[in-house]
Order: C-alpha cells, then structure tokens, then sequence
C-alpha cells in the first residue's frame, strides 16, 4: 500500500499513531500530519522521511490540530495515500468520528488523497458515531484486525468496500 517516495497523509489517533513503526522504514517517504504524536515519534526516530507537522488549534483531549487553519493546510496538499482511523464503521453510514473537528480534518484528508485507507479494529466495525467522514463507498482499503467479524466485513463489502486487509 504504501511506496517510497509516497506523500501520504495521516489524522490524529491511536491507531494512526501505532502505524509510526512501520512507517520509518520506508524511503523517502513524506507525511502530511495533524498528529503531534505521530510527528513526533517518526522525527525522534530519524529516517528517511519528512514530516509536515500541520498548525492549528490545539485540542483539549486529543493530540491534534484541528480548526480551519488545518483545514486549509490540508488543502494544499494533494497525497497519494489517506490513512485514517474512525471511531466506527458501518456499511450504512461509512466512517464515522465523535467530535466534528476531527471528522472535518479526516473527511478533508480524504477528499485530498488519491486513494483512502481506513484502520479500524474489530471493536469499530458496525458501530455507528455523531459525525460522518465519509460514505463506505469512498474507502479503498480497511485495514482491521483478526478478531473481525466475519458479518461486517461481509456487509462492509456488500456496501462498496474494495479491498480488506486482515493484519
């Protein structure tokens, strides 16, 4: 999925920032971040990457920017690759956030990409939020865990989800 040289982009969350690992290993590779977590754990590792750390509004409860500031520094960037983690995900509502300035910056994210991958585990699958990112149409790719349920996935698909990948 992801490819040296790739400008690709990743919202603020846990699971984004879990990704940090196997991302440093990648050459060359550019990330386009509202994330001070994710920021900061692939600068204090050194690789071969560059990191677009975006301002904005700091958030009360989550280490991110958001506001339009960051919206508007989004926009300027065209990624080949979104990498997004809801707070759920259902074939009838797609991806969903609890609080509307983080979907903004999500849903932003991904109209920018070329292509769209969700993280979600088991636990975010079929379950629903307050505010919509996206439609399950606009998703290229979920990446989950093993513990997802069969019954999502299928309803996931049925609904226009392209590709899943199990990890």
């Amino acid at each position: 999925l992801i490819e040296p040289g790739m400008l690709i982009a990743g919202d603020a969350g846990t699971t984004t920032l879990a990704l940090a690992e196997f991302l440093v290993g990648i050459p060359r590779l550019k990330v386009v971040t509202n994330s001070l977590g994710l920021a900061a754990a692939l600068h204090t590792t050194g690789g071969d990457l560059e990191v677009i750390l975006l301002g904005g509004r700091l958030a009360p409860d989550v280490p991110g920017t958001f506001g339009e500031m960051t919206i508007a520094q989004i926009q300027r960037f065209q990624p080949q690759l979104a990498l997004l983690s809801p707070v759920g995900l259902t074939a009838a509502r797609g991806a969903m956030d609890y609080d509307l300035s983080e979907a903004e910056v999500a849903r932003t994210m991904a109209e920018n990409a070329a292509r769209l991958v969700m993280l979600a585990d088991h636990s975010k699958l079929g379950a629903s939020s307050r505010v919509q990112i996206c439609g399950i149409d606009r998703i290229d790719t979920l990446i989950t865990d093993r513990k997802a349920a069969p019954k999502h996935i299928a309803e996931l698909t049925a609904a226009g989800l392209r590709d899943v990948v199990r990890a």
